[in-house]
């Protein structure tokens, strides 16, 4: 018990992006063809960018578990929107560099929402 109160915790701003089709990814990655552009190099490559980004500020931290994602900093006066700012140029980084996107499972889940809907009309 002695140990435990020897622990600091600190607070934190924390972002969760979760990665749809992670496995797909890597299935397609792993046994597709040999010229095929991956998407994984493209995504280690943007975590080494985002951890030299000046726009991120120090003690800030980007992590990976799986298909998972987690952005993370210190919880200060007044930072929330530079913390913010980060976050939604990540994730548009992911997107550009085709790691998210809406078509796989978003387009078709619209789809048949307006089908659906034609449906009852």
């Amino acid at each position: 018990m002695d140990n435990l109160s020897q622990i600091r915790l600190s607070y934190y701003y924390v972002a969760f992006i979760d990665i749809l089709g992670f496995s797909n990814m890597v299935e397609t990655d792993c046994n597709g063809p040999p010229n095929k552009v991956s998407l994984l190099p493209k995504l280690i490559t943007l975590h080494k960018t985002v951890s030299k980004n000046k726009d991120q500020a120090e003690g800030s931290s980007v992590m990976q578990f799986s298909d998972s994602i987690v952005l993370a900093h210190p919880l200060l006066h007044n930072e929330f929107p530079k913390f913010a700012s980060w976050v939604a140029k990540f994730q548009h980084s992911l997107f550009l560099e085709g790691v998210l996107s809406v078509e796989a499972y978003h387009m078709e889940s619209i789809i048949n929402m307006r089908v659906s809907c034609s449906a009852r009309h």
